[in-house]
């Protein structure tokens, strides 16, 4: 694709979608950006494949919290919903990377409860254990973003591997035995970079970048430069409308308001060797 094609492309998706070409011309992209209102960031779903593996969980609805008359945003995922086999939800989202960032909702902080854990497993397409990480618990309610650890090897083009995180929550007074175990699970799958995007995206903005990957389908792609761009630009409006507007068009419209309190986390510590546990019995236990 040549350059002239790539500005067109770009300016394409981020100013109007596929169907609204905007003539680039020689003049910048930004020129043209100026002259145009930037709409709100909508992600567009991708067609399922029809060996679409286990139904997910994404996890909206209240959750128990250590006080009795108080009802929290439920552990979340922060995934596409496909509500296309009856009571059986695909929880699914797409990357062009071999390590992506996925997103978790935690309702509750660390200082308020006597314990609480997270554990984050991955799985391959027919079940088979992969890799598993303890994630680190935020200091307050809020949007966590987790890096698959560098131990996994990696997603390659075409790879899907399932994701598992569960919650265990222990409150104040409470003996081991009535601990409460909440979880979410779903897909994520790596495909190749669409023809000229790479490109294209390299003389982009970030918000128009993450414009760009939701046209796509990239869900988290786009999710990472959205939370890349609050991160950033804490005080922006601009910021805060693109995170609601992608929450909102994957009908996460609760977390649209969500706070993000933490950096990136990859692996906190190798389960396997902290618990001297083989993967096999914690990956049967915690599916099951």
């Amino acid at each position: 694709m040549k350059t002239s094609q790539l500005l067109t492309f770009a300016a394409a998706v981020v100013l109007g979608g596929f169907g609204a070409v905007l003539p680039v011309g020689e003049a910048p992209m930004k020129q043209a950006m100026a002259q145009t209102t930037r709409p709100r960031i909508r992600f567009v779903k991708p067609k399922l494949s029809r060996d679409r593996g286990a139904p997910g969980k994404r996890g909206e609805g209240a959750s128990r919290t250590c006080e009795s008359d108080q009802r929290l945003a439920s552990l979340t995922a922060l995934v596409p919903n496909y509500l296309e086999d009856g009571e059986k939800d695909q929880v699914f989202g797409k990357t062009t990377k071999s390590h992506p960032e996925l997103a978790f909702y935690i309702p509750v902080a660390k200082g308020d409860v006597e314990s609480v854990s997270l554990m984050l497993m991955l799985m391959d397409a027919d079940g088979n254990f992969l890799d598993e990480v303890a994630v680190e618990a935020p200091q307050e309610p809020g949007v966590v973003q987790v890096a698959l650890p560098e131990s996994f090897a990696g997603l390659e083009e075409g790879d899907r591997v399932q994701w598992y995180l569960e919650m265990e929550l222990l409150c104040a007074g409470e003996d081991i035995a009535d601990a409460n175990y909440s979880s979410v699970s779903g897909w994520v799958e790596r495909e190749a970079m669409p023809e000229g995007v790479e490109a294209a995206v390299s003389i982009n903005n970030v918000a128009d970048n993450a414009q760009i990957f939701a046209s796509l389908g990239l869900w988290f792609d786009a999710l990472e430069l959205v939370a890349e761009q609050r991160q950033n630009e804490p005080a922006s409006a601009e910021a805060a409308a693109d995170w609601a507007a992608l929450m909102e068009s994957v009908g996460l419209d609760a977390l649209a308001d969500a706070e993000l309190v933490s950096e990136t986390m990859a692996a906190q510590q190798d389960c396997l060797e902290a618990n001297g546990t083989e993967s096999g019995a914690i990956a049967t236990e915690a599916i099951e």
